[in-house]
């Protein structure tokens, strides 16, 4: 509860804070609320990755890591080993 009470406040706080930032940075045009709530939505789910939540589910204990790869051709090199 404490985990998903702190990551509310968090996510909060980035959005607001990207909301003030680009709203502040940018020239007062019409349509800029768009990208400054799309910037807002990046920085929510940055911080959920980062908080990492889970649902509860019933097929037993979670993973205890999670890796993030991408697709690039680096990951590519050596017959793919970066996969493995």
């Amino acid at each position: 509860m404490i985990r998903l009470l702190l990551f509310l406040t968090t996510a909060g706080l980035l959005a607001a804070w990207a909301v003030r930032t680009y709203l502040r940075a940018e020239p007062p045009v019409r349509g800029r609320m768009g990208p400054a709530l799309l910037r807002a939505a990046a920085y929510v789910v940055l911080a959920a990755i980062l908080f990492d939540l889970q649902r509860p589910s019933g097929e037993g204990a979670p993973p205890a890591r999670w890796v993030i790869l991408d697709a690039s051709m680096s990951m590519a090199a050596h017959s793919g080993a970066a996969w493995s």
